[in-house]
């Protein structure tokens, strides 16, 4: 699983990238030409101004690398097909045996409809921490 774990970080990567790169892009130019006018270190700006900036950034990074790894199919099919035994079987691989293998299409879909279930659970989650860190910015 640990192999599994390194290519799909691998094939991700770049993807994150593009986003932190937008997200870098978005930052205004001004406000580290303040902190250098006023002393602040290179470690200094990126603890006080790029971190914070990139907040949003990295929520949405990890949500959908969360996400993405809900769903993860073909990685562990290609590199393990689940085993040995089913040490390595994935909830989409599952669903896709009980549907297709097995011929439980009720058993399949209702392990689907959970899997949509828990990813939209994570995703309403994500958007209630972002609007309560949302206003607690406004409110300081």
């Amino acid at each position: 699983m640990i192999g599994v774990a390194i290519a799909t970080v691998w094939w991700t990567l770049g993807f994150n990238f593009v986003l932190y790169l937008a997200g870098l892009q978005e930052i205004p130019r001004e406000l580290y030409e303040a902190a250098a006018v006023d002393g602040a270190s290179n470690w200094q700006q990126i603890k006080s101004i790029t971190l914070p900036l990139l907040g949003r950034t990295t929520t949405l990074v990890i949500l959908l690398q969360i996400i993405a790894s809900l769903k993860i199919f073909d990685q562990v099919y290609l590199m393990t097909n689940g085993g040995p035994g089913i040490s390595t079987q994935v909830s989409l691989q599952l669903i896709t045996g009980v549907g297709f293998t097995d011929n439980r299409l009720g058993a399949a879909s209702a392990a689907s409809v959970l899997l949509f279930i828990v990813i939209v659970a994570i995703a309403i989650i994500r958007q209630i921490v972002e609007r309560a860190a949302a206003k607690r910015e406004m409110g300081a």
